[in-house]
């Protein structure tokens, strides 16, 4: 649902969606009305055990990230960096804890999910940070949402 509402924004982009085979098999049936104009390169993998597509301009993470521990996560963001062209970005969304003003039900809300989940954790802007610098990425943004406890949002360019 994502990818074909960047699509529609931005008909002219080249589209991979790397994920889960059985996301990738769902995936499959929500692009199959665009028949052969699809445009869309539907790539099965996980990525802890695959190396992901390289070449990329952008790499989108929505809600991915506090799903894991932070071996994990800091191997993802390794392959990501290898992933992404010179100059290229990484945008990642996702709920974040304890940032300038924590909240309480956001941090608690988030932190028993993970608890539930049995992996990973809600993590501040500067835990993102730190994860980013030490696998490459140096050009950080935080862009602040109203709620972070729902999303918000970090940019991480690669050097050029």
């Amino acid at each position: 649902t994502f990818i074909l509402e960047v699509r529609k924004r931005y008909p002219n982009l080249i589209l991979n969606v790397f994920d889960l085979p059985s996301v990738i098999e769902a995936a499959k049936s929500k692009i199959s009305h665009l028949g052969d104009k699809a445009d869309i390169k539907l790539v099965p993998g996980n990525f802890i055990e695959d190396n992901l597509p390289d070449g990329n301009d952008i790499i989108f993470l929505n809600r991915v990230l506090y799903d894991h521990n932070d071996g994990s996560v800091e191997s993802l963001l390794r392959k990501i960096y290898d992933a992404i062209s010179p100059g290229g970005q990484l945008v990642i969304s996702e709920p974040m804890a304890g940032n300038e003003k924590p909240t309480r039900s956001g941090d608690a809300y988030f932190g028993f999910y993970t608890l539930a989940m049995t992996s990973g954790k809600p993590r501040s802007k500067k835990e993102h940070f730190k994860m980013l610098r030490k696998s490459g990425f140096m050009q950080l943004k935080f862009l602040q949402g109203t709620n972070d406890f729902v999303t918000s949002v970090i940019l991480a360019e690669k050097n050029k």
